[in-house]
């Protein structure tokens, strides 16, 4: 019973740690997943205007190899609405949709995930997404983009990327939400 108990108490042990653990950063290449709104980093739209978004990735050297891809954008959902049927992904990538927490804001979830051991040969500048959103009421909105990674072949580690937020205002808007709490860096924890 006693060694039963020890082997428990290591095998929660190990899991616990590995499952905290953080990917290590590979410098060997280098990921720029920028977004866009309607061509700009920051835009000016009406309420009822749409706008659309677009997710480019941006990689060094080029062309590249991916494994796994991911890249998460949040918003407020009382200020911004996706519109229905209006998105568009770069072949094989995966675009959902999933509610945060607070009640307030959804992300969409932008993901690709290689079964080959050769990976997915790509260019610089490809667009992984693209969709439209509509402008509910007055205020200054963010699309935060968060969580976002581009996986090793070996999927223990992650090349260095970086991201940017994207503000959408109304004319003369000032108060409206946020984008979930405005940006973030990338998270590289086991998820």
């Amino acid at each position: 019973m006693k060694k039963a108990l020890m082997f428990l108490f290591s095998f929660a042990l190990v899991f616990g740690l590995m499952s905290s653990m953080a990917f290590a950063v590979d410098e060997s290449q280098h990921y720029d997943f920028q977004v866009r709104v309607n061509g700009e980093t920051s835009v000016t739209a009406n309420v009822g205007e749409e706008v659309t978004v677009n997710v480019v990735l941006k990689g060094d050297p080029s062309p590249f190899q991916v494994y796994a891809i991911q890249d998460e954008l949040v918003y407020d959902t009382t200020g911004l609405q996706l519109i229905d049927g209006s998105n568009t992904t770069a072949t094989d990538f995966r675009f959902s949709t999933r509610p945060m927490s607070n009640g307030v804001d959804n992300k969409i979830i932008i993901a690709y995930v290689s079964f080959s051991l050769n990976g997915k040969t790509m260019e610089d500048g490809v667009e992984l997404a693209s969709f439209k959103m509509k402008v509910l009421k007055q205020g200054t909105f963010k699309i935060s983009s968060v969580n976002y990674k581009t996986s090793t072949s070996s999927a223990t580690d992650v090349y260095a990327s970086v991201s940017n937020d994207v503000t959408i205002k109304t004319p003369g808007g000032s108060n409206g939400g946020n984008g979930g709490g405005g940006s973030m860096t990338a998270s590289y924890s086991v998820t």
